[in-house]
């Protein structure tokens, strides 16, 4: 069974339809899931340091315990954690991943948006 890693908010009303969209598109059924309550913020904040590592420590589990080789960090649509409008999340999404891919270069990293219908939009 290939597993991936999923960064994403604690909410639950994005957990069934981001484990859907992984299901469908990627065949991913047991995603490594690392919540917390709008870590996309956090992560993209240059004062982030400490928690970025503590994020990359969960990430390292998943990547060599389980050979992860898929990324995916999720943002979403009334987000109480990171209540920014859209376009500034997936301005910090883009953050977050190039930091991601430099941490991890052997890893695909992808960035999806779950929007207000509650559909994963996969963002480039």
């Amino acid at each position: 069974m290939p597993f991936c890693t999923v960064i994403t908010c604690m909410d639950g009303r994005i957990q069934k339809p981001m484990m859907e969209f992984l299901a469908e598109n990627y065949g991913y059924d047991s995603p490594d899931t690392i919540t917390d309550a709008g870590p996309v913020k956090a992560l993209s904040e240059a004062e982030s340091d400490e928690y970025f590592h503590r994020i990359c420590r969960c990430i390292d589990i998943s990547v060599h315990n389980h050979d992860s080789k898929h990324i995916f960090i999720a943002g979403h649509h009334g987000c109480v954690g990171n209540p920014a409008p859209r376009t500034r999340q997936e301005d910090q999404l883009r953050i977050v991943a190039n930091r991601i891919r430099v941490k991890y270069p052997a890893c695909q990293v992808d960035i999806v948006y779950i929007n207000e219908q509650w559909q994963c939009d996969l963002l480039d």
